[in-house]
Protein backbone atom coordinates (compact mmCIF):
# COMPACT_ATOMS: atom_id res chain seq x y z
CA UNK A 1 0.00 0.00 0.00
CA UNK A 2 2.47 2.71 -1.00
CA UNK A 3 1.42 5.68 -2.70
CA UNK A 4 4.16 7.63 -5.19
CA UNK A 5 3.60 11.60 -4.36
CA UNK A 6 5.34 13.38 -7.14
CA UNK A 7 7.48 16.35 -5.48
CA UNK A 8 8.27 19.37 -7.37
CA UNK A 9 11.51 20.50 -6.65
CA UNK A 10 11.99 23.54 -4.23
CA UNK A 11 12.66 26.64 -6.69
CA UNK A 12 9.36 25.70 -8.29
CA UNK A 13 7.62 26.49 -4.97
CA UNK A 14 9.34 29.62 -4.99
CA UNK A 15 8.81 31.17 -8.05
CA UNK A 16 5.27 30.10 -7.66
CA UNK A 17 4.96 32.34 -4.57
CA UNK A 18 6.36 35.41 -5.88
CA UNK A 19 4.32 35.14 -9.32
CA UNK A 20 1.45 35.27 -7.04
CA UNK A 21 2.99 37.42 -4.82
CA UNK A 22 3.75 40.16 -7.47
CA UNK A 23 0.02 39.60 -9.23
CA UNK A 24 -1.37 40.65 -5.77
CA UNK A 25 0.63 43.37 -4.98
CA UNK A 26 2.34 41.62 -1.52
CA UNK A 27 5.70 41.79 -0.53
CA UNK A 28 7.23 44.43 -3.26
CA UNK A 29 9.41 42.05 -4.39
CA UNK A 30 8.82 42.72 -8.42
CA UNK A 31 9.39 46.57 -7.54
CA UNK A 32 12.73 45.39 -6.02
CA UNK A 33 13.70 43.00 -8.98
CA UNK A 34 12.35 45.59 -11.58
CA UNK A 35 14.63 48.74 -10.00
CA UNK A 36 17.66 45.97 -9.71
CA UNK A 37 17.24 45.22 -13.35
CA UNK A 38 17.51 49.10 -14.06
CA UNK A 39 20.57 49.24 -11.68
CA UNK A 40 22.35 46.65 -13.86
CA UNK A 41 21.57 48.37 -17.26
CA UNK A 42 23.11 51.81 -15.73
CA UNK A 43 26.16 49.79 -14.05
CA UNK A 44 26.56 48.10 -17.56
CA UNK A 45 26.06 51.20 -19.42
CA UNK A 46 29.25 52.76 -16.88
CA UNK A 47 31.13 49.82 -17.94
CA UNK A 48 31.23 50.58 -21.29
CA UNK A 49 31.95 54.22 -20.91
CA UNK A 50 34.68 53.55 -18.52
CA UNK A 51 36.16 50.83 -21.04
CA UNK A 52 35.56 53.20 -23.82
CA UNK A 53 37.95 55.96 -22.03
CA UNK A 54 40.74 53.29 -21.12
CA UNK A 55 40.73 53.02 -24.79
CA UNK A 56 41.12 56.17 -25.63
CA UNK A 57 43.79 56.88 -22.67
CA UNK A 58 45.63 54.06 -24.02
CA UNK A 59 45.74 55.43 -27.80
CA UNK A 60 46.62 59.08 -25.96
CA UNK A 61 49.62 56.93 -24.32
CA UNK A 62 50.97 55.36 -27.54
CA UNK A 63 50.71 58.31 -29.34
CA UNK A 64 53.18 60.99 -26.94
CA UNK A 65 55.03 62.91 -29.64
CA UNK A 66 51.61 65.00 -30.05
CA UNK A 67 49.99 68.22 -28.62
CA UNK A 68 46.74 67.19 -27.18
CA UNK A 69 43.40 68.95 -26.85
CA UNK A 70 40.93 67.52 -24.95
CA UNK A 71 37.41 68.97 -25.97
CA UNK A 72 35.61 68.21 -22.89
CA UNK A 73 38.11 70.39 -20.71
CA UNK A 74 38.25 73.45 -23.29
CA UNK A 75 36.33 76.42 -22.04
CA UNK A 76 34.53 78.87 -24.16
CA UNK A 77 33.43 82.39 -22.20
CA UNK A 78 31.53 85.18 -23.21
CA UNK A 79 31.39 88.45 -21.25
CA UNK A 80 29.20 88.51 -19.14
CA UNK A 81 25.29 89.88 -19.73
CA UNK A 82 24.55 93.27 -19.44
CA UNK A 83 28.11 94.42 -19.70
CA UNK A 84 27.78 95.99 -23.03
CA UNK A 85 25.10 98.56 -24.35
CA UNK A 86 22.77 97.39 -26.75
CA UNK A 87 25.43 95.34 -29.03
CA UNK A 88 24.92 91.20 -28.51
CA UNK A 89 26.72 90.26 -25.02
CA UNK A 90 28.00 87.13 -25.73
CA UNK A 91 30.35 86.37 -29.22
CA UNK A 92 29.42 83.65 -31.49
CA UNK A 93 32.56 82.08 -31.57
CA UNK A 94 31.58 78.20 -31.56
CA UNK A 95 33.45 75.27 -29.49
CA UNK A 96 33.74 73.89 -32.91
CA UNK A 97 35.63 76.16 -34.79
CA UNK A 98 37.84 76.73 -31.49
CA UNK A 99 38.74 73.10 -31.40
CA UNK A 100 39.68 73.30 -35.06
CA UNK A 101 41.46 76.30 -35.10
CA UNK A 102 43.64 75.29 -32.69
CA UNK A 103 44.09 71.39 -34.07
CA UNK A 104 45.27 73.00 -37.14
CA UNK A 105 48.01 75.22 -35.21
CA UNK A 106 48.78 73.00 -32.45
CA UNK A 107 51.81 71.77 -34.35
CA UNK A 108 53.59 75.83 -33.62
CA UNK A 109 53.48 75.00 -30.09
CA UNK A 110 55.32 71.74 -30.10
CA UNK A 111 58.31 73.75 -31.82
CA UNK A 112 58.28 75.94 -28.94
CA UNK A 113 58.69 73.16 -26.56
CA UNK A 114 60.92 71.08 -29.20
CA UNK A 115 63.30 74.49 -28.95
CA UNK A 116 63.15 74.42 -25.50
CA UNK A 117 64.28 70.61 -25.18
CA UNK A 118 67.37 71.80 -27.50
CA UNK A 119 68.03 74.99 -25.24
CA UNK A 120 67.36 73.26 -21.91
CA UNK A 121 68.59 69.33 -21.64
CA UNK A 122 66.73 68.92 -18.12
CA UNK A 123 63.01 69.36 -20.19
CA UNK A 124 64.65 66.42 -22.53
CA UNK A 125 62.03 63.61 -21.00
CA UNK A 126 59.52 65.74 -19.20
CA UNK A 127 55.81 66.42 -20.60
CA UNK A 128 54.55 69.61 -19.79
CA UNK A 129 50.98 69.86 -18.87
CA UNK A 130 49.75 73.69 -19.19
CA UNK A 131 46.52 75.78 -19.16
CA UNK A 132 46.56 78.27 -22.03
CA UNK A 133 44.01 80.97 -21.98
CA UNK A 134 43.31 83.99 -24.74
CA UNK A 135 41.05 86.33 -25.83
CA UNK A 136 39.82 85.71 -29.36
CA UNK A 137 38.82 89.07 -31.30
CA UNK A 138 35.71 89.43 -33.71
CA UNK A 139 37.99 89.83 -35.95
CA UNK A 140 39.17 86.22 -35.39
CA UNK A 141 42.78 87.30 -33.87
CA UNK A 142 43.87 85.84 -30.33
CA UNK A 143 45.05 88.41 -27.42
CA UNK A 144 46.07 88.35 -23.68
CA UNK A 145 47.63 85.23 -23.88
CA UNK A 146 48.60 83.47 -20.57
CA UNK A 147 50.26 80.43 -19.96
CA UNK A 148 50.35 78.58 -16.80
CA UNK A 149 52.70 77.43 -14.95
CA UNK A 150 55.32 79.12 -16.59
CA UNK A 151 58.43 76.49 -16.40
CA UNK A 152 60.54 78.91 -18.50
CA UNK A 153 60.15 82.50 -19.72
CA UNK A 154 61.12 81.99 -23.62
CA UNK A 155 58.95 78.71 -23.97
CA UNK A 156 55.75 80.76 -22.46
CA UNK A 157 57.16 83.62 -24.78
CA UNK A 158 57.50 81.96 -28.06
CA UNK A 159 53.82 80.45 -26.98
CA UNK A 160 52.55 83.71 -26.52
CA UNK A 161 53.71 84.75 -29.84
CA UNK A 162 52.60 81.90 -31.53
CA UNK A 163 49.09 82.15 -30.40
CA UNK A 164 49.09 85.41 -31.13
CA UNK A 165 49.37 84.75 -35.09
CA UNK A 166 46.68 81.96 -35.13
CA UNK A 167 43.57 82.98 -37.04
CA UNK A 168 39.99 82.45 -36.05
CA UNK A 169 36.90 82.40 -37.99
CA UNK A 170 35.24 86.07 -37.73
CA UNK A 171 32.48 86.41 -35.61
CA UNK A 172 29.71 88.58 -34.13
CA UNK A 173 29.29 89.93 -30.45
CA UNK A 174 32.44 90.82 -27.87
CA UNK A 175 35.40 89.05 -27.67
CA UNK A 176 35.16 84.97 -26.36
CA UNK A 177 37.70 83.87 -23.49
CA UNK A 178 39.33 80.54 -24.08
CA UNK A 179 41.00 78.89 -21.38
CA UNK A 180 42.51 75.11 -22.73
CA UNK A 181 44.79 72.67 -21.06
CA UNK A 182 47.78 70.91 -23.72
CA UNK A 183 50.21 68.85 -22.60
CA UNK A 184 53.32 69.00 -24.53
CA UNK A 185 55.59 65.68 -24.74
CA UNK A 186 59.29 65.53 -26.44
CA UNK A 187 58.84 63.22 -29.53
CA UNK A 188 60.60 60.00 -29.85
Amino acid sequence: MFRTIYRAPLWAGIAALTIVGCSQGGSGTCAEKAELGQCREKGEKLRKEVNKLKRTLAQALANPGMVKVDSKLLVIEGEKPGSTGGTPREGTLSQSEVISTVTKNKGALQACYNRLIKRDSSFHHRTLKLRIGFSVQTLGSPTRVTVAPKYDAKLAACISAAIRRWKFPRFKGTAVDVVTPFTLKPKG
